[in-house]
């Protein structure tokens, strides 16, 4: 009889480890099926060209053809690095009137938007190019100091 309880007793063990292995492996599959918001992926870009490696808060952009205009939203959020702290703090944007933010309950910008007229029948912004757009994040490490990164940014299509 003992040996049929200790056989029971290493089943259910294995049966128990593979079942926590299982549940493992699809919680971890959860955050892969969340998308980043936008169609477009953002890069920011450092004033020399060079393609910035810290983490950006800008999490993806959409364009929305209007007619005559196309609506750029920029889609942001705050980044920490223990013990740093970053979030996009201003958007430069033409003579950067009519930008319009949306901020979340702690002070911090969720989402930029902005209207580009056509010019003669050019597309007012498209992917892939270079835009003359000036961003600045702002880093805040836990001593209250502040250090700014600056740059351009280009949109880069997801579903490419």
């Amino acid at each position: 009889m003992a040996g049929k309880e200790h056989f029971m007793k290493k089943l259910f063990k294995k049966f128990a480890a593979i079942g926590m292995a299982a549940m493992m492996i699809m919680a971890m599959g959860v955050t892969a099926f969340a998308a980043a918001p936008g169609t477009y992926a953002v890069n920011l870009y450092a004033p020399s060209g060079i393609q910035m490696t810290h983490m950006s808060p800008i999490v993806g952009a959409d364009l929305e053809d209007q007619g005559d205009s196309v609506k750029l939203t920029i889609y942001t959020q705050e980044i920490t690095v223990d013990p740093i702290t970053g979030y996009l703090s201003a958007l430069s944007i033409e003579n950067n009137e009519g930008i319009e933010v949306e901020w979340d309950e702690n002070g911090q910008p969720t989402a930029f938007e902005y209207e580009f007229a056509d010019v003669a029948g050019e597309p007012a912004i498209s992917a892939d190019e270079m835009l003359d757009i000036t961003y600045t994040v702002e880093f805040v490490n836990a001593g209250g100091m502040h250090q700014q990164s600056t740059g351009s940014i280009m949109l880069v299509d997801r579903t490419e």
